[in-house]
């Protein structure tokens, strides 16, 4: 269903034209990058946010996290230090390429 908004999606984009874009959860952030991803959850109980590019518009970062209600939670153990530490990530991500 997701593949059916990928055209509006990219207008989406090209309109509010964004500098990072974080999905919530393993589906959407397939559906935004554009092909399946394995180990998603490995990485997040990690506390490392997938990350890769925008294919159809280079130069926006694409993050891909746990949702942030309870399955979420859930799918990284339980732990909510462990969101945190994602989003941290992200956040210091953020500065470092915005804020030269």
């Amino acid at each position: 269903i997701m593949r059916q908004d990928e055209e509006l999606f990219y207008d989406l984009v090209k309109a509010i034209k964004p500098r990072i874009i974080i999905c919530l959860g393993k589906i959407t952030y397939e559906m935004v990058v554009g092909h399946p991803v394995k180990g998603f959850l490995v990485k997040l109980k990690r506390g490392e946010p997938f990350k890769e590019y925008y294919p159809k518009k280079e130069g926006i970062p694409v993050f891909g996290v746990a949702h942030p209600g309870s399955r979420g939670l859930y799918n990284v153990g339980g732990r909510e230090e462990v969101m945190k530490s994602t989003w941290e990530k992200i956040a210091r991500e953020y500065y470092d390429l915005f804020h030269d």
